[in-house]
């Protein structure tokens, strides 16, 4: 009889780390679709004016941050969040705002190699997958596709 492996916490840490990745995927285009809509062509000057004190980044790694890592994409959706993303991202602003910095901790949590047990491995992923599902990203298939293959 064949049984199956019961996932690890380093099983869950790399579920998380792909599904931070494609999260970072789908939010790029859409936080440069809206903030285009807000500040038009100097939405790019804008991001970088926001994120200019973040720690690690310099003017000429800010361009390749921005387009990869997750943690500023969430900044910029936490900081921007009354002028742009309210808008799109809210049922309820607050408790929608509040997601927004949860998934920010968890990003945290994993850079900062904190285990990822399976609760909060299933927390982290229903949270990636509601904002993903939100902005109506392709990505959200594989990340829901990832979240069941694991038991």
């Amino acid at each position: 009889m064949i049984t199956k492996k019961q996932p690890s916490i380093d099983d869950y840490g790399d579920l998380i780390y792909k599904s931070l990745k494609l999260l970072a995927q789908a939010l790029y285009p859409y936080i440069e679709e809206r903030m285009r809509e807000y500040y038009s062509d100097n939405w790019l000057k804008e991001a970088k004016n926001i994120l200019k004190n973040q720690q690690g980044l310099n003017k000429r790694n800010l361009d390749e941050a921005l387009r990869k890592d997750v943690s500023l994409h969430l900044k910029l959706i936490y900081k921007l969040w009354d002028n742009i993303f309210q808008y799109d991202l809210s049922q309820e602003t607050e408790k929608s705002k509040s997601k927004v910095k949860k998934l920010l901790d968890i990003r945290n949590n994993f850079a900062h190699f904190l285990p990822f047990p399976k609760k909060k491995a299933d927390i982290a992923l229903d949270s990636i997958i509601q904002l993903l599902k939100t902005i109506n990203a392709a990505e959200v298939e594989n990340v829901e596709k990832m979240k069941n293959r694991k038991y």
